[in-house]
Order: structure tokens, then C-alpha cells, then sequence
């Protein structure tokens, strides 16, 4: 999945964005949520049962974390983000102590708010790129210390994160994560003058 930021670009290490935001520009992290492998396609034909065989049963429904985990990441190659949401939001709700169950979850959602801010739903997309970002801030506080890959993945969903507290009215909420993207490491802030998300936090009185 090729993948960037809430407005469709790209990133990278820091000094701070300034309280005045009407000056240098954030852009979007180019890390992504994981890639997800498409399920390669499987042709089924119906054979006749021999006397008295018995039907396959239906596959059991998740019940432990695992399971669930397991499902969603079937899901989450079909590319059925919200289904696999729902999955792994419910392993964390049975074991929290998975780190990678809080990714999963975070790219799956992350994932859902892309294609939602490509159809121009940005109110829809705010909504899962706020659940994407919570969860890591609860995976960095439960796991600290994260590793590149995993702060790279925070820069790219707290840059979303602000933007959708742009698109939402919530500017000086908006700047406060984009500092936080800043502090993560990374450096190049062109992209605020130019992000249609945060035209809130430009407009913000200096």
C-alpha cells in the first residue's frame, strides 16, 4: 500500500514549528502504515459429497485475542480496513500487551482514513486518524522506547492526527501535534503553507 499524508504528501528530522504558524510548513512523513499483501486469488469448485460425508463445519468465530488478531490480518490483506478495525479493537480489548496489536490496529485505521480523505471525506477520515493516533500514543507510553520503524509510523499518523484536528476547527490542537511530529524528528516545513487541512492553523492570530 503506497501511502502519505492527509493531503497526499510526502516526509522526514526538526527544529520546532514556530507558535506563529503562518511561517514554515510541515510535510507529511513518508512512512506508511505496513503493506498489505493482496490474498492471492483462490478457485473453488463445488464437488458432490460422497454418501453420508458430512459438511465441512463453518470456521469457528474469533474468540480469544489471537484469534482475533488472526482474523483481522486476514482482513487487513483483503484490504478491509474497517473489518479488521473491528478485529484487533477487539484483542485489545481482551490483551492490550501485544505492541503489535497496536499497530495493526493503528494501520488499519490510518488505512481507512486514507481512502476516506481520497474520496473528500475529510470529516469521515478525522474521525479514524484520531482512533490511529491514540492507540500509538498508548503503544509508546505502554512500550517506550520505539524503534525507527515505529516512530517513522507515529510521525506519519500524528501529521494525519493534525490535520484532522485542522479539519475539525481544533487549530491550536493542530499545532501542538504538529510539534510533537517536529520533536519525533524530522525537519522539512514547507508543507504548511500549502495544506489545505491546516489552512486553521495558518489563520491563527500570531
Amino acid at each position: 500500500l503506497c501511502v502519505v499524508g492527509c493531503n497526499q504528501s510526502a516526509p522526514p528530522a526538526a527544529p520546532r514549528v514556530a507558535t506563529t504558524p503562518a511561517t514554515p510548513a510541515i510535510k507529511a512523513p513518508t512512512v506508511s502504515p505496513p503493506e498489505q499483501t493482496p490474498e492471492p486469488a483462490v478457485t473453488t469448485t463445488d464437488t458432490p459429497k460422497a454418501d453420508g460425508e458430512k459438511p465441512e463445519s463453518p470456521p469457528e468465530p474469533p474468540k480469544t485475542a489471537e484469534d482475533f488478531v488472526k482474523h483481522g490480518t486476514q482482513l487487513l490483506r483483503k484490504r478491509d480496513n474497517v473489518g479488521a478495525a473491528k478485529a484487533f479493537e477487539e484483542a485489545l480489548k481482551l490483551s492490550s500487551d501485544e505492541r503489535e496489536t497496536h499497530l495493526l490496529f493503528a494501520s488499519a485505521t490510518q488505512s481507512r482514513g486514507l481512502e476516506l480523505a481520497q474520496q473528500k471525506k475529510e470529516g469521515e477520515s478525522a474521525e479514524w486518524f484520531l482512533k490511529s493516533a491514540a492507540t500509538l500514543r498508548q503503544m509508546r507510553e505502554k512500550f517506550a522506547p520505539l524503534d525507527e520503524r515505529e516512530t517513522g509510523f507515529l510521525m506519519f499518523a500524528f501529521y494525519n492526527e493534525a490535520c484532522a484536528h485542522g479539519v475539525t476547527g481544533n487549530a491550536e490542537k493542530a499545532l501542538a501535534v504538529l510539534n510533537e511530529v517536529v520533536d519525533l524528528g524530522w525537519s522539512e516545513l514547507e508543507q504548511l503553507d500549502e495544506d489545505e487541512d491546516l489552512k486553521s492553523v495558518r489563520e491563527l492570530p500570531n
